[in-house]
């Protein structure tokens, strides 16, 4: 009876570690799906706006002072 409870022992351990791996890997995918990238993508967008938003600014004010003078 103890040979087969140590590979009970072993299985278990094994079906924990694979457990462990698989919560920790939906865990990264749910990361990947939501996290870090739509944020960078968000913030780089931003940026982008802000700096196209500052150009045509800019554009318009230099416009109006050529108007001007």
């Amino acid at each position: 009876g103890q040979g087969n409870n140590v590979q009970d022992q072993r299985q278990k351990r094994l079906d924990k570690r694979k457990k462990r791996i698989e919560e920790r890997r939906q865990e990264a995918k749910k990361v990947a799906a939501t996290g870090p990238r739509t944020i960078s993508l968000g913030r780089r967008n931003t940026y982008f706006l802000i700096a196209v938003v500052a150009l045509i600014i800019l554009v318009i004010i230099i416009a109006i002072l050529i108007n001007h003078h």
